[in-house]
């Protein structure tokens, strides 16, 4: 994807969709301009610089609404050795423009809040995690389950803009 991206020399990276599809946009935009290898920019401010304007619509409350607005790509930069993420934080991650909707669609909401639920259990049940990653997760979960119904319910009689015809 970064070749392709590198061999059209756009002006402007767009991401949309989940935390995914922001980081993937994220890392493309640092390294469309074949500055910097990703081995090169992994870990904390290693980034020297992005060329391209970088935008960003959330199509999620989640992930996408998360990951729009941090300095952090990390979904798509390779695991170690020891299967974990390699983190790459950097200004150079942080977009410039940004969209998201504030009325979202029932199912939309349903569906990240189901996604949310996903990432706690995970961090529960990862076997290598530190305690008190247990008991934010715990927490997490916690306050989905009170709170995910009343969520949709809200969304669903909320108004939303009609499509264009």
């Amino acid at each position: 994807m970064v070749a392709e991206a590198c061999a059209f020399k756009p002006d402007a990276v767009v991401g949309i969709g989940g935390g995914s599809a922001m980081d993937m946009a994220k890392l493309i935009a640092v390294l469309v301009s074949g500055a910097q290898t990703v081995p090169e920019i992994i870990g904390i401010d290693k980034v020297k610089e992005r060329r391209v304007r970088l935008i960003a619509v959330a199509a999620t409350a989640g992930n996408g609404q998360r990951s729009h607005a941090n300095r952090d790509c990390d979904e798509h930069c390779g695991e170690t050795q020891k299967g974990r993420r390699q983190p790459l934080l950097d200004s150079g991650c942080v977009h410039r423009r940004s969209a998201v909707d504030a009325k979202r669609p029932a199912h939309v909401t349903a569906a990240t809040g189901v996604d949310a639920l996903t990432h706690c259990i995970e961090a529960y049940t990862n076997k290598n995690a530190h305690p008190i990653v247990d008991q934010w997760a715990l927490e997490g979960i916690r306050l989905i389950l009170a709170n995910l119904e009343r969520a949709v319910l809200k969304a669903r009689t909320s108004t939303h803009a009609q499509p264009c015809r």
